[in-house]
């Protein structure tokens, strides 16, 4: 049987909270149906600027912290509040009467209020974990061009190459720029969670061309927010991890590489 390690999931964030708290969900204990805990939802402004003061991003992300987290505050949680947050960046797959979504949080382990000095926001996200998927060459229709869909996994079809193997490749965006979009799985005693992830230019290409499908990677990077029309005229907003730093981790003996995109449920 394949062991997968435990990997690693750290976020850091300072930034100001935008949208007020509200109810989120509660776990109770199942024979008793007692309240254990109970979780709320904000969402918090962060940006990344670098040293040089350029912004490279702005972004709002959707937050979830516990009761007991609140109650250890200083006073209560308000928009126009700065925090400083230490956590998780979680991904759960929501399954719908006829169709798959992944919702997207951010978990706190520890929360304060803060303040922005000089204006400095922390976005930060790194994290040991298994690449699961990565960007392929799809089969496309002879008529339209356009990438052909499996039916039931709603993915698009890959090109296989002589010997079956799906071809790795890269894209460019609307900016012209390199891009590889991919999926890193991070292992917990629990469950695992699928991040949607996606690097540009030099790094993008060393993705498709020296990662295989299933390692163990360790990297560094940041969680944004993007919008974009989906075609029909409705604005969608997407979470993703931005990865500026990827790396292999070295396999043992007692250490198997395990390929999750055929383990992913």
């Amino acid at each position: 049987m394949n062991e997968k390690n435990n990997g690693i999931n750290s976020t850091v964030w300072c930034g100001e909270v935008v949208e007020p708290l509200a109810f989120s969900h509660e776990i109770t204990k199942k024979d008793t149906n007692e309240v254990v805990e109970k979780f709320y939802r904000f969402s918090l402004k962060t940006k990344v600027i670098t040293n040089k003061g350029k912004e490279l991003d702005d972004s709002i992300l959707p937050i979830i912290v516990s009761e007991k987290h609140l109650n250890g505050l200083e006073k209560e949680l308000e928009v126009g509040d700065v925090v400083f947050i230490r956590g998780s960046w979680r991904a759960y797959t929501i399954n719908e009467e006829n169709s798959r979504k992944v919702e997207q949080v951010g978990f706190v382990n520890h929360i304060v209020h803060s303040e922005l000095k000089e204006g400095k926001y922390l976005n930060r996200f790194d994290f040991q974990g298994y690449l699961v998927d990565k960007l392929y060459i799809p089969v496309r229709d002879e008529e339209t061009g356009k990438p052909l869909r499996d039916p039931e996994t709603k993915k698009f079809v890959p090109l296989l190459d002589e010997e079956g193997n799906k071809q790795w490749t890269v894209r460019l965006n609307r900016e012209k720029k390199v891009v590889n979009d991919y999926t890193i799985a991070i292992n917990t005693n629990n469950r695992s969670f699928y991040i949607p992830s996606v690097s540009y230019f030099g790094l993008a290409k060393r993705v498709a061309e020296d990662f295989p499908l299933g390692s163990e990677v360790k990297g560094s990077g940041y969680v944004r927010s993007r919008s974009y029309d989906d075609g029909f005229g409705n604005t969608q907003t997407v979470y993703e991890a931005v990865v500026v730093a990827l790396e292999l981790v070295p396999q043992t003996e007692e250490t198997e590489v395990v390929n999750g995109a055929e383990t992913q449920e």
